[in-house]
This record gives structure tokens, C-alpha cells and sequence, in this order.
């Protein structure tokens, strides 16, 4: 909506985007773990929201490092276009809380955050999604910090990476444990 907004100036699209976001600040978003979560498993918004239970007693909440990686780039968006400070904090926490928590040097983000910890298989959309955060928090900032933290991720996992996508056996499971 933000892009759409950008391209066509027609204010209906950023007005839908910044109704996204209060809508993703208010209904998906965990005061205690301090992240946006996703339902899982068929779970009904509401169900989610209260972190019932589904079939077998499993969560049915997700936190799903890509996903709150791409809520912070709109963030950092709907900043862009409507100047509000409080967008901008929860995205930059929001970036560096995923990196301290899913991140490993020489292995990239990890898929999810299970009991504050990084855990499960890495993806390449979410190497992506976490370098181009850096990138958009960066421009938006000119903070330094952001563009030394996308250069040493570049340093440490990219190579991994690229090595690994040319024996994955898809084209989206990459790094450790892909094969």
C-alpha cells in the first residue's frame, strides 16, 4: 500500500496502510515477548491473540522472524510517508531485538523465536527481509550502526549462503541443516 501510495500519490492507499499498521500494532502484537505473532495452524485471530491451544495442546502463536521483519520495514514505511516517531523506535527495537535473539555469526536468522532464542531452519527471504531492514532503517536514519550491522552480516553468513544455494535441494532452504 505504501509503494502503491508512492507511485499513484493517492492518498486512499496511504491511509489503508496506516490502518495496517494500527491494526497490527494493536491486535498482533505481544506486550510480553516484545515481538508481532502470526496464528498457526488454522487458529482463529482471536484464539491467537489469547494463545489458545489447538489440536494435540500445541501454540498456536508464531513468531516468525521474516514476518516481524517485513512489519518492521512497513514501520519504517508508514514512518517515511506520516512522520511518527513511535513507528520508528518499535521498528529499530523491533530489527535489533530479531538479531540478538535469531541470529548467529556464519549461520544467519533463524526462522522462528522459540522461548526468546532463535530456532529452526534458516531461509534465504529472511536473510533478505533482515538486510534490507538494516538498509531501510539506515536510510531512513543515516545511523551508522545500521549499515555497520548489514556489513558485518555480509561478512559473516553471505558466503555461507551462496555456497549452499548451489547444493540445496530448494531454492529456498538455505544455510545450516538444508541439505
Amino acid at each position: 500500500l505504501f509503494f502503491a501510495y508512492q507511485v499513484t500519490e493517492k492518498r486512499d492507499f496511504l491511509d489503508a496502510g496506516l490502518k495496517t499498521v494500527a491494526y497490527m500494532r494493536k491486535d498482533l502484537w505481544s506486550p510480553k515477548d516484545k515481538l508481532f505473532f502470526f496464528g498457526r495452524g488454522g487458529a482463529t485471530e482471536s484464539a491467537s491473540r489469547q494463545g489458545a491451544s489447538g489440536p494435540g495442546g500445541t501454540l498456536l502463536r508464531a513468531f516468525v522472524t521474516g514476518s516481524n521483519l517485513r512489519v518492521a520495514r512497513v514501520l519504517l514505511y508508514a514512518h517515511l510517508f506520516e512522520p511518527d516517531a513511535g513507528h520508528l523506535r518499535l521498528a529499530d527495537d523491533l530489527i535489533h531485538r530479531l538479531a540478538a535473539a535469531a541470529w548467529t555469526p556464519g549461520q544467519g536468522i533463524s526462522r522462528e523465536i522459540r522461548r526468546g532464542k532463535g530456532a529452526g531452519i534458516r531461509y534465504l527471504e529472511d536473510q533478505v527481509e533482515w538486510m534490507g531492514s538494516l538498509l531501510d532503517l539506515y536510510q531512513l536514519t543515516a545511523d551508522t550502526r545500521h549499515l555497520r550491522s548489514a556489513e558485518e552480516f555480509v561478512r559473516h553468513d553471505l558466503k555461507l549462503f551462496a555456497e549452499d544455494a548451489l547444493s540445496a535441494d530448494t531454492y529456498h532452504l538455505l544455510g545450516p541443516g538444508a541439505k
